[in-house]
């Protein structure tokens, strides 16, 4: 068992910053905790570092070379880096042959073998890992087949600290909504689903709230990026949240999956067996295939309020249950040796 352990990340002040959720599941267990937060580059650095490689690189060596000055490395059970993309794999090689006692867990919320958010060096690290924790069974093998020891499977969670319903007495102020950034297939799909509706129903409308949507559709509304309560918020405030799957989540889960019904929000989740194995089909979530399952399914749940609230506070009651907890997540880490 895990006793005592260093969460290594890149520092951030995101609203929902993971690192944070994965030390407060870690102490909640008992387990002595220290953070090291590699330094976040200027904007134009990191923008730069992107297009890069030698920047990108350097970085990487540079917050590697401040891991290893970290004081008692070797006091530590565990080294817990999340994603890595920070810090070069050498770096980590070294600290492990230094320290072979100490064993080196990863978990990565987007997926390594995508390279458009995962840099190499998320895939360089694998094969020094002990531990590789992911949010996707199919993914395991994977894994498995770049030189982990050992993958286990993991869901993402629900942080009741950061995560929770923000009531309002405006009451709902949408119909639908996507709260997010949009990206090349997210934009495809929304322009696909905005399509059929207003084919069918000239007057809905589905709000899109981040950066990157580059839909016209009439039947569509992009508002500005919500972070923090404003994010909770408009999720509360919508009567029906969409979920949509990236490329590297289809048929898994992502964050929203558990940040939707944990803030109180009904969802509307592109159809997944894993998801379905978290949340209920038709008790707990809502699921749909096609542009005309989508259409009919919000057609259905605007016409069905009580329906709807009571699927979302069924949700709710399951996403912040401690089976769906980072303290529960912790505890599988913290056993896993």
């Amino acid at each position: 068992m895990i006793k005592n352990i260093l969460v290594v990340s890149e520092e951030s002040q995101e609203y929902t910053a993971i690192h944070q959720s994965f030390v407060d599941g870690f102490v909640s267990n008992g387990c002595k905790t220290e953070v090291f937060l590699a330094p976040t580059y200027p904007t134009l650095i990191q923008k730069l570092s992107g297009k890069i490689a030698f920047l990108k690189a350097y970085q990487q060596k540079q917050n590697g070379k401040l891991l290893k000055r970290y004081t008692n490395l070797g006091l530590f059970d565990a080294i817990f880096v999340l994603k890595g993309s920070f810090i070069s794999a050498e770096s980590l090689q070294e600290i492990k042959a230094q320290y072979p006692e100490v064993k080196l867990l990863c978990f990565n919320p987007d997926s390594p073998f995508n390279k458009r958010v995962s840099p190499k060096s998320c895939r360089d690290i694998i094969p020094y890992c002990d531990g590789y924790y992911y949010w996707s069974k199919a993914g395991l093998e994977s894994i498995l087949n770049e030189g982990a020891k050992k993958a286990v499977y993991l869901p993402f969670a629900t942080d009741t600290k950061r995560i929770y319903p923000v009531k309002s007495t405006e009451g709902y102020k949408y119909e639908v909504s996507f709260v997010g950034q949009g990206d090349k297939e997210r934009n495809e799909q929304i322009d696909l689903y905005a399509t059929y509706m207003f084919k069918h129903c000239p007057s809905a409308m589905i709000n899109l709230f981040g950066i990157k949507w580059k839909v016209t559709n009439e039947n569509i509304c992009i508002h500005p990026e919500q972070v923090g309560v404003d994010f909770l918020k408009t999720i509360y405030q919508s009567k029906i949240n969409i979920n949509l799957l990236r490329l590297q989540n289809k048929n898994s889960i992502n964050m929203r999956t558990f940040e939707i019904p944990g803030a109180g929000g009904f969802m509307l989740h592109e159809i997944s067996e894993e998801a379905k194995e978290l949340f209920i089909e038709d008790k707990e979530a809502v699921y749909f295939s096609t542009e005309e399952d989508f259409f009919e399914k919000v057609d259905f749940y605007l016409k069905n309020e009580s329906l709807r609230q009571k699927i979302a506070l069924k949700g709710y009651e399951k996403a912040k249950s401690y089976n769906y907890s980072y303290q529960q997540r912790a505890a599988t880490i913290i056993n896993t040796f």
